[in-house]
């Protein structure tokens, strides 16, 4: 068996309560750095920290700042309508919808069945356990269809790839992104263009 890796993909994909705005986003999250820190939460409170603590603080952190982000870009991107800034954070149906997806995948890519160690920001690290289930998908594998240009230069090709082994080392969309980079003798820029087409789909 591999050895962990600490990189986690999230996915989100969700849309607004009353259907005018369709918010989809991509992910890589390092868990030695994440942006609500394990030293962060133990900081503030007597008691020790669980992984579903970090977990919903990290979610919660990442549903916000990614609402944030939709709603500064939709005021851009409509800016020549003049509609100004888009109200999306005070939707609690998109930001429940976004902060659970987060809250699953973050779950599995920190669950206690990968014995995830998470950087405590000290220099040590403390193995995380859990007794809650990893909720995981009956039927994990995916179909991965990559169609992408790079100034004269297509790749396509598909292949399986199966979301429960996106935590080990070598099954991750980056590791398998740089293998066939390698493999196919491409440019090193398609190596981010094929982790981001893995992620999306």
């Amino acid at each position: 068996m591999g050895s962990i890796t600490n990189l986690v993909p999230i996915r989100v994909d969700a849309s607004s309560s009353n259907g005018t705005v369709h918010l989809i986003d991509s992910l890589i999250i390092d868990t030695t750095c994440l942006p609500v820190s394990h030293s962060s939460l133990s900081n503030n409170s007597t008691a020790d920290v669980s992984i579903l603590s970090l977990v919903d603080a990290n979610a919660s952190h990442l549903a916000e700042s990614l609402i944030a982000d939709a709603e500064v870009y939709g005021a851009v991107k409509s800016s020549k309508v003049n509609i100004g800034r888009l109200d999306l954070l005070s939707d609690k149906q998109l930001y429940q919808t976004v902060e659970d997806q987060i809250r699953k995948q973050l779950m599995i890519g920190l669950g206690a069945d990968k014995m995830t160690l998470i950087s405590r920001g000290d220099g040590s690290n403390e193995q995380i356990t859990s007794s809650s289930t990893v909720p995981t998908p009956k039927n994990g594998v995916v179909r991965i269809k990559l169609r992408i240009r790079h100034e004269n230069i297509a790749l396509e090709d598909e292949f399986d790839y199966d979301v429960n082994t996106s935590g080990i080392d070598g099954f991750d969309p980056f590791t398998i992104a740089t293998n066939i980079v390698k493999d196919l003798n491409l440019p090193s820029e398609f190596v981010t263009s094929i982790t981001t087409s893995i992620l999306e789909q």
